[in-house]
């Protein structure tokens, strides 16, 4: 009976496993065209920033703490995503100074996150080193909820300014690896 069972699991397993469709992989050029037409949106970015505090506020609400990688993570998934996007103020309209203020924040919270863990860890939470970082995290925590609250954008000038370089850019590329104007990366 149960080496019965044991094939059929088996059976559907192996199934399972070989019916997958094979992952196609992007070739260099769509590589290169997904880099050309790609756009940020603002609300994109107020959606991801959103979510971090989702996740903070329901850690601090349910007395779970995130950890002080998981902090470092959204930190570092700002930078990547947004910060280093060259054409983030072009497709955005957000400052990127007002930005990268997030993003210190949340490192910061990364740190503090990290010492009031091992203050608990090794039992030191009456001091007043302790007392002064957990005030120092409410406090970061604040002025992150104040930042996302309130977007920077920036001067309608400067959008169209960037906007503008960015279309040059996407002209120049598209020229010089001849690809069609609208067209599309095929998955």
């Amino acid at each position: 009976m149960h080496k019965i069972f044991l094939l059929l699991l088996m059976l559907v397993f192996s199934v399972t496993v070989f019916a997958q469709a094979p992952v196609k992989r992007l070739t260099a050029r769509e590589k290169i065209i997904l880099k050309i037409n790609r756009e940020v949106e603002d609300d994109t970015v107020i959606e991801v920033l959103r979510k971090y505090n989702n996740d903070i506020r329901g850690s601090i609400k349910d007395k779970k703490p995130l950890s002080a990688l998981t902090y470092y993570s959204f930190a570092s998934a700002i930078n990547n995503r947004f910060i280093k996007y060259h054409w983030f103020i072009a497709d955005t309209g957000l400052s990127k100074k007002w930005l990268k203020n997030v993003h210190e924040l949340l490192a910061y919270m990364s740190k503090t996150q990290g010492y009031i863990k091992s203050a608990k860890f090794s039992g030191h939470t009456k001091t007043a080193e302790y007392q002064q970082a957990v005030k120092y995290f409410d406090l970061a925590y604040e002025r992150f909820v104040k930042k996302i609250q309130k977007p920077v954008k920036v001067s309608s000038k400067l959008k169209r300014q960037s906007q503008a370089k960015k279309v040059m850019w996407q002209k120049g590329m598209r020229k010089k690896y001849k690809i069609k104007e609208k067209m599309k990366a095929e998955f």
